[in-house]
Order: C-alpha cells, then sequence, then structure tokens
C-alpha cells in the first residue's frame, strides 16, 4: 500500500469531518488521541499513561513509558495564566481563547505535552508524544474553541529494584575474582 504525504492524510481527515487538530508540518510529532471533557492533574496523568501504554502494545519502537507525573500545567485566565509545578524558562503564555498554541520551548526537553481546548465546562483533552519533534511546534485549535491549558510531562526513570542490583553484583563476581588472581600473580612474580 503506497504512503500518503501527511498533508494528503491531513486533507482526507479533514474531509472526513473528524475534527482532528490542525497541525504544522511536524516531524516526529505523534498523536496519541484525544477525550471530551476537562481533566484534573491526576486524570491526565492516568489518562496519558494508558493512551502510552496502549501505542507501544501495537507500535515498534516504543515511545517513553511511563510517561510519569506531570512536571508543570499552564492554565489560561482572564488576567494573567496560573502556573502550576515548573514549566522551562521562557514557557509560552497565552490569553483567554488562543487559538494556536505555540509549544517550541518543550521540543527536546519534554516528552509528552496534553492540551485542552473549549473552557472549563467542556471541550476536548488532547494527547501528543512531542519527544522526537523537529523544528517548532504550533498546535491550532479545532474549530473556533481556545485553548484552556496545558501539561509537560517526561519518562519516569524506573528505580531497579532490589533483586535485580544483587543479580547484578553477583553477575560481576567472577570478573572481580579473576582480577585480584591476576593481581596476586603479578605481586607474587
Amino acid at each position: 500500500m503506497r504512503k500518503l504525504s501527511r498533508i494528503t492524510k491531513f486533507a482526507a481527515l479533514v474531509v472526513a469531518g473528524t475534527g482532528l487538530l490542525a497541525l504544522s508540518a511536524q516531524a516526529g510529532l505523534v498523536n496519541l488521541g484525544s477525550d471530551s471533557g476537562n481533566k484534573s492533574t491526576p486524570a491526565v496523568a492516568t489518562w496519558l499513561d494508558g493512551l502510552v501504554s496502549t501505542y507501544n502494545s501495537s507500535h515498534t519502537p516504543d515511545l517513553p513509558y511511563p510517561p510519569g507525573a506531570e512536571l508543570f500545567r499552564v492554565n489560561s485566565g482572564l488576567t494573567s495564566p496560573t502556573i502550576v509545578g515548573s514549566p522551562p524558562t521562557g514557557y509560552w503564555t497565552f490569553g483567554n481563547n488562543e487559538l494556536v498554541a505555540d509549544l517550541s520551548l518543550l521540543v527536546g526537553k519534554y516528552d509528552y505535552v496534553a492540551l485542552h481546548w473549549g473552557g472549563s465546562g467542556g471541550g476536548t483533552t488532547y494527547a501528543y508524544y512531542i519527544g522526537d519533534v523537529t523544528g517548532p511546534l504550533l498546535i491550532d485549535a479545532p474549530g473556533r474553541n481556545g485553548l484552556s491549558w496545558y501539561d509537560g510531562f517526561n519518562k519516569t526513570s524506573p528505580v531497579p529494584e532490589p533483586t535485580t542490583m544483587i543479580a547484578g553484583a553477583l553477575l560481576l563476581l567472577p570478573f572481580g575474582a579473576s582480577t585480584l588472581r591476576m593481581l596476586r600473580k603479578k605481586q607474587v612474580a
């Protein structure tokens, strides 16, 4: 089957009326999915975890997993944005009902972004893997619904279990013993 270009795929989706976000050409951007309604911080983290797990079960190579806890959230506000967590220096702020998200500062610093378009009473939450994006990251709102907030996530580094650490140490014992034997032979000679 012939591969279609991103522009052709996007045009086909618009014609089909799927209501997906209009994206500037973004090499490496992966649309993980969307869900209707506004989500709290813990709900977004759980939802994103499920999306990445589902994606990884049917794609190779896998995306970084688990996505981890939300590192920051930037909320729009009528007077000024509300910030939760630690966004990158120079993070993008936006006014009420913004229709284009410029998330360029997240590229290369975060693995995932979640965006909510459509206000606090409803709308849709979208999730993307941005770890391999090259160039600027501009995302347009679906329809005329403004951006409410965006979150940044990074893969959590798993802490090795004690049994894994013990097994690793046991595997290194023969190398340590042979090194000691060599050192003793050099001292005798």
